[in-house]
């Protein structure tokens, strides 16, 4: 047992014995209600710290240098929180596949149901209403933590984080490897669908994150601005056509959304120190502004989570894409070409 606090006092002659037992009791009950509610204050602390950063979340991605770790899990991580009761997995594959076989505790979610643009023209990845219902329904609310994963090196399951992250839930993550990297590190499959239960989840808007057509004209001579085109290179020199013409929003830089994953058939993301020479040999630096945009806004959201995890402060996707820009006859291109259909 510890000695009280009290007993480093030294023994003054004009305190009588009597007096000096009420003094140093005193001093004990002092000190013990001090130490005790410190203690509490660690604890909450503590609490506080996992719930904003969440326990054990990202630590493979830390050690690769990600100024973000948190957004990354990797199949390990994912394995010792299967049990959570705040924890939300999220199939991003087909139906087909996802009946097949997926990970314990998924859920099913088309991506379809993640973009709307007639919403992308108005500065929103789809309605506030669409957004509440879709997540409630699949059971996540503000305390709910949401591992997303697909089987095609991520960009369905970022177009969910970046959604999500849009309307202000920050407890989202991806799955390192998708459905590959899971089944590589002896993580098994079910096919029974879980029990979900319907939650509130309310919409949080955040302008900051999403690009317009009429924001990109006007600061399209911006040197605090880059615009990031990570389709394919056919599609961006106009060889390749998605919409009624072909080409590229002017001063683009093409970087595919692949080039950020390793080639070694799991599909994980290549190392921070990998990613950053990447990004900054494009002159994709992190003082600058980026705009990323694809054809429409799934490609984009890979090379947006790229660079959320890489920690670039100002992000945006163009959610309308070469979707919206292409069909806009109005609207500046480099390399113009017509759809031949």
């Amino acid at each position: 047992m510890k000695p009280c606090l009290s007993s480093l006092i030294p023994h003054s002659p004009f305190i009588n014995h009597r007096s000096s037992i009420l003094y140093q009791g005193k001093i004990c009950k002092y000190f013990s209600i001090l130490t005790y509610h410190s203690f509490l204050a660690i604890i909450v602390f503590l609490a506080l710290n996992r719930v904003a950063y969440g326990e054990s979340w990202g630590r493979a991605a830390s050690k690769s240098g990600f100024a973000n770790p948190a957004l990354l899990v990797a199949p390990e991580e994912l394995r010792g929180h299967l049990d959570d009761s705040d924890l939300r997995i999220v199939d991003l594959r087909s139906m087909d596949k996802y009946r097949q076989g997926h990970i314990k505790g998924a859920i099913h979610i088309d991506w379809l149901a993640l973009d709307d643009l007639a919403a992308n023209r108005i500065g929103l990845p789809l309605s506030l209403e669409k957004a509440e219902a879709l997540f409630g329904d699949a059971g996540i609310d503000q305390d709910t933590h949401v591992v997303a994963y697909d089987g095609s090196g991520g960009p369905y399951a970022a177009r969910l984080f970046y959604v999500l992250e849009f309307f202000g839930h920050n407890k989202v993550h991806l799955l390192n490897g998708g459905i590959q990297g899971w089944q590589q590190a002896g993580g098994k499959l079910v096919k029974e669908p879980p029990r979900v239960l319907k939650k509130r989840f309310v919409a949080k808007p955040d302008p900051s994150r999403i690009a317009t057509a009429d924001q990109i004209i006007k600061d399209l001579d911006s040197r605090d601005l880059v615009i990031l085109d990570v389709r394919s290179p056919q599609e961006y020199q106009g060889l390749e056509v998605r919409s009624a013409r072909g080409g590229h929003i002017p001063f683009a830089v093409n970087q595919e959304w692949k080039k950020s994953l390793q080639d070694n058939g799991v599909k994980a993301f290549r190392s921070a120190e990998e990613l950053k020479k990447m990004f900054e040999e494009s002159g994709i630096t992190r003082e600058k502004e980026v705009v990323v945009y694809c054809q429409t806004g799934v490609r984009a959201a890979h090379a947006y989570f790229a660079l959320r995890l890489l920690g670039y402060p100002r992000v945006k996707n163009y959610d309308g894409g070469w979707e919206e820009w292409g069909n806009a006859p109005d609207l500046p291109a480099g390399n113009p070409t017509l759809c031949r259909g």
